[in-house]
């Protein structure tokens, strides 16, 4: 985005949109090449998605050969539900235990590298029967059967058969509070995901998708709306102020976002 001058970034190559147009693969295929094509030195790596917002300071200790992670969608406690039948498809005899994990994740440099190839390369193997005489059965990719159809979240399948594979056990920890899913703050929680649409307590509604998502959202926060929804308008509106709106990034002008991104203050190259 515009403030990529101001916060380290790195950038890595598009998957081939015409090999597969799933943009799920950024996460695994960015954090390998980041990894592969880099120095990286911090030992402790914090994986999160972009409808993530830091409220507190993630004081957790993570080790080699222990990350932590936040309970996923799923539980994998049905031995024949339909995501256990996914992963035990994939995952083919090697895998003995699957942790039901989902971002935020926290992991050490050393298992993330061995963990990120994996997880790129299941991912890809879950896509690659989108189609042909290994298409995916209906159960897996209907509403009616599964809470996320696979299409979808077949990179966070991917992870889950990545560290499975690989014997890496995770902790399961509180490190997220999801607004209109959870209406208390938990204390010292250092996440807030904001993947599903908030509501104030007058019904006003904002969600990440919105075409106005970059630049409205409800202020000041009505009385009675919930501690989390609350935080998160909050935390919307002190971004606005301190940053800017990013308007541009929902309303179809990518050319012009991309070259103010490039070069935000307008500056000319000097001669």
């Amino acid at each position: 985005d515009h403030l990529m001058k101001q916060v380290p970034t790195h950038v890595a190559p598009e998957y081939d949109p015409m090999i597969d147009p799933y943009t799920a693969y950024n996460k695994p295929l960015s954090i390998s090449h980041w990894l592969q094509t880099t120095t990286v030195e911090e030992d402790i790596i914090i994986i999160l998605d972009p409808d993530c917002a830091f409220i507190n300071r993630a004081e957790h200790r993570v080790e080699e050969g222990s990350p932590i992670a936040a309970q996923g969608y799923y539980t994998f406690k049905e031995k024949a539900g339909h995501e256990m039948d996914i992963l035990k498809h994939y995952c083919r005899g090697i895998c003995t235990h699957f942790d039901p994990v989902a971002v935020p994740v926290m992991i050490h440099r050393n298992d993330l590298e061995r963990l990120a190839p994996l997880w790129l390369k299941y991912t890809e193997d879950i896509r690659a029967d989108r189609q042909g005489v290994n298409k995916w059965p209906i159960q897996w990719n209907d509403n009616k059967y599964v809470v996320n159809r696979i299409e979808w979240v077949a990179e966070m399948f991917g992870y889950v058969l990545a560290a499975a594979h690989l014997g890496l056990r995770h902790e399961i920890v509180p490190l997220q509070n999801v607004p209109s899913v959870n209406r208390k703050l938990s204390p010292g929680v250092p996440i807030l995901h904001f993947h599903v649409p908030v509501e104030t307590s007058t019904k006003e509604k904002w969600g990440k998708t919105d075409q106005t998502a970059g630049w409205k959202s409800p202020w000041p926060v009505p009385a009675g709306t919930d501690e989390v929804s609350a935080r998160m308008f909050t935390a919307l509106h002190d971004a606005r102020e301190a940053l800017g709106q990013t308007e541009r990034t929902r309303l179809g002008k990518w050319g012009d976002y991309y070259a103010i991104w490039l070069n935000p203050q307008n500056e000319t190259e000097p001669t």
